[in-house]
């Protein structure tokens, strides 16, 4: 058993706490985390070169050497307008008809994963980050402003200052679709939401529309009373024309049921005339006349013989 003397004990007891130490110390500096609102690229300080994909939330082991260079994953807004947290003051810019148009907007983007590489590549990144209390921004983000400054621009030119009165939100929808595209196809970020906060027109030209917009409102109500009034007197004819249809109708069977009772009224006397004849000439034949002057003699007592005394006139030559 080889027995080391007590300094060289020490001596190596000591260096193998250091190295133990070392590489405790190497191994929880190898590793770097993101939150839920970062993305990352991984950067190697040693060779000064940057990963190709980048990654969301969660803790990664890099190794000794590297660390993430971060990204906003959340929601990022410009805005022009008066408020104090505001990228610029509000756009000024003129319509198609040569109108003077002060606009305050603001609009939502976001970055996106699959391109944080390329923004990277184009714009760079601040190392350490920015202070942006101090008016600090990444590259990035300013020319995201003047981009949409100029984009937002030309398309308040395609538009007449009426129009930015009468159809604010299609004009704003236009700005949007504009923004969307021109971000997704060269600034490798999505415009998410869009507001067209306020329109600002010369005062001389806002009194003219608005004078404009009440005339038009006031035509607008003559017209719904003109074609109300028009609907009620079409209505009335409409219910005169139902009204005369059933009056018809009922007269007409009115009129059916007239004719008819009459009808069978005239049967029902034709009936009882042709049994009181038959029952005349089997009496006739039972009693043996020959002379038709005795059945009308008999017909005739017969008649008066049915009515009261006071209403029988004359029998003269019955019975002669």
């Amino acid at each position: 058993v080889t027995v080391f003397p007590p300094a060289e004990t020490a001596c190596r007891g000591g260096c193998c706490f250091c190295w133990s130490l070392i590489c405790i110390i190497v191994f929880a500096t190898s590793w770097a985390s993101l939150d839920f609102q970062e993305y990352g690229l991984d950067y190697n300080s040693w060779r000064h070169t940057v990963a190709t994909e980048a990654v969301g939330s969660g803790r990664y082991f890099l190794g000794t050497g590297h660390e993430f260079l971060t990204f906003p994953k959340v929601y990022q807004t410009i805005e022009y307008s008066e408020t104090p947290d505001a990228n610029a003051g509000p756009l000024q810019s003129r319509t198609k008809d040569g109108v003077e148009v002060i606009l305050s907007i603001s609009f939502q983007y976001q970055l996106k994963m699959e391109n944080i590489h390329d923004l990277f590549e184009t714009y760079g990144i601040t190392m350490g980050g920015v202070d942006e209390e101090e008016g600090e921004v990444e590259p990035y983000k300013r020319v995201f402003s003047y981009v949409a400054r100029d984009i937002l621009t030309d398309v308040s030119t395609e538009y007449n200052a009426f129009e930015f009165f009468a159809n604010r939100t299609n004009v704003g929808d236009r700005m949007w679709r504009e923004l969307r595209t021109v971000y997704e196809r060269d600034y490798f970020a999505s415009v998410v939401f869009f507001q067209l906060k306020d329109v600002d027109l010369p005062d001389a030209f806002e009194h003219a529309i608005q004078d404009a917009e009440v005339s038009r409102q006031y035509q607008q109500r003559a017209r719904e009373i003109q074609t109300k009034a028009e609907i009620e007197a079409e209505t009335k004819v409409i219910q005169a024309n139902y009204n005369a249809q059933i009056m018809l109708q009922e007269a007409g069977a009115q009129a059916n049921a007239t004719l008819l009772q009459n009808y069978y009224d005239i049967a029902a006397f034709n009936y009882t005339q042709s049994n009181r004849l038959a029952s005349y000439k089997a009496m006739n034949d039972e009693l043996g006349w020959t002379d038709a002057s005795q059945l009308i003699d008999y017909v005739q007592v017969s008649a008066a013989s049915a009515n009261t005394q006071g209403s029988i006139i004359s029998l003269s030559g019955v019975g002669n």
